[in-house]
């Protein structure tokens, strides 16, 4: 159920904040092309006052000629005033218009050329004023100015190319802005569209599985609480039977004695399942402790065939071991590790019917120790061998003929585990036996 909670909750979060990682790529899309748009608006911004700047020169330099031609040739210091006004607008003029195009080396160049041009006509002017000879100092003129007419005319002609050339690129910029937003929105939203809607299926996806196992968990908790009460009400019935008999009656001493050895089976398996569901407790939470210490595994192996040996002989099970001569010894607690594999043999026998053989063998492989317990009972569905170390696992209803609470293969992979080993199920299917193997690193020397 936590499992199938954290995925829902991970699902959610990708819903809100992939969306929000496409808004804000979006968005970043978006101020770079505003901001290359507005770099381009002001480079055509600067052409254009460029442009201004040397219309107003120009215009200015007209203003000079037309002055000193009608002075020369009326001798009027009235047409002086446009010379003299422009003669004083030049210089800052010509100073602004060469910082506007210090980015452009060759326009630069062209300033140059064109305040030259101009200092040069200035000085024939100056010359003008003073001379006599008005009709030649006209046509002298009249040449210097159309020198400066054309190096402006050049430098005018590369100025507004580069205004054609900005504004296209000013309107392109703004086409690829306004088509590229509109694209990301439009992409955007498809991408989020598509994504909510798989998120959403996940979402709804995730909350039936979990809610299909919260179902499941339920239905497990039922079958795990009528089982054990069954199984804890089994030996109770026998005790206050016999109890109920020996106090009531007066019995020969052989019944007697009878009661008593059932009183004291149904007693010990009682006790082993209240143990049992203890050991399983305590693995949920963690706190299944072990005491490690060099043991010798074949001591613990043959206790515990030992121990299972009278209750196999009674059902009319062949129990046999088949342990190699060699050292198996390692690091574990000797009674937990006996409880495993009592656990495993007991599994074995109790689904073994009579005329059947449970074989524990062992061998040494890859540093570990190998334990291998093969019987020839009931066999396990393929399906459930996924399930066959959970608690109360029972893959059938006719399991529930069998003794026990499903915990002894669950509590046996926990202690496995805790050794640092490792422990699987095998089976051909119902019918074909049931293989247990058991692996436990062996220490380096």
């Amino acid at each position: 159920m936590s499992t199938q909670s954290a995925s829902v909750q991970r699902t959610l979060q990708r819903a809100v904040l992939i969306p929000v990682i496409g808004a804000v790529i979006v968005a970043a899309v978006f101020l770079a092309i505003i901001d290359r748009l507005l770099s381009e608006t002001e480079r055509l911004r600067h052409t254009d006052e460029v442009i201004a700047t040397a219309e107003q020169i120009r215009q200015l330099a007209v203003d000079m000629e037309t002055g000193l031609r009608g002075y020369l040739l009326s001798r009027d210091r009235r047409f002086l005033g446009p010379y003299d006004q422009a003669s004083r607008a030049f210089p800052p003029l010509l100073h602004n218009l060469e910082a506007l195009v210090q980015d452009n080396p060759e326009q630069a160049r062209r300033v140059r050329l064109i305040a030259a041009d101009l200092a040069e006509w200035q000085r024939f002017a100056d010359q003008s004023l003073r001379s006599e000879a008005a009709e030649r100092e006209l046509l002298v003129g009249k040449v210097l100015m159309d020198r400066i007419r054309a190096d402006h005319e050049q430098f005018l002609a590369v100025e507004r190319a580069l205004s054609v050339e900005r504004d296209q690129q000013v309107r392109a910029t703004t086409i690829i802005a306004i088509g590229s937003t509109v694209a990301g929105v439009m992409l955007a939203a498809v991408v989020l569209t598509l994504f909510i809607r798989r998120e959403l299926r996940g979402i709804s996806t995730g909350y039936e599985a979990a809610l299909a196992a919260a179902e499941q968990s339920a239905l497990a908790k039922d079958r795990m609480l009528a089982t054990v009460s069954h199984e804890l009400r089994t030996p109770l019935t026998s005790i206050l039977g016999w109890t109920t008999l020996i106090r009531s009656q007066a019995i020969d001493p052989e019944m007697a004695q009878a009661g008593l050895s059932s009183i004291e089976q149904s007693a010990r398996l009682q006790s082993r399942l209240v143990e049992d569901l203890i050991d399983v407790s305590r693995a949920a939470s963690g706190k299944l402790r072990i005491e490690m210490e060099t043991i010798d595994l074949r001591t613990v192996l043959e206790a515990a065939v030992r121990t299972m040996k009278p209750a196999a002989e009674a059902k009319g099970v062949a129990l046999t071991i088949s342990i190699p001569e060699g050292n198996l010894t390692i690091l574990g607690d000797a009674a937990r590790l006996q409880q495993v594999f009592w656990n495993l043999l007991s599994n074995s026998v109790r689904f073994t019917p009579s005329g059947g053989t449970v074989e524990l063998t062992a061998l040494t492989a890859d540093r570990s120790v190998v334990v291998r317990v093969r019987d020839s009972g009931a066999g396990i569905e393929r399906d459930f061998l996924p399930y066959v170390f959970e608690p109360f696992a029972q893959q059938n209803e006719s399991s529930k003929s069998h003794m026990g609470l499903g915990l002894g293969l669950a509590i046996a992979r926990r202690l496995v585990e805790l050794h640092g080993g490792t422990i699987e199920a095998a089976s051909e299917g119902p019918g074909h036996g049931a293989e247990f193997t058991v692996r436990l690193p062996i220490p380096q020397a």
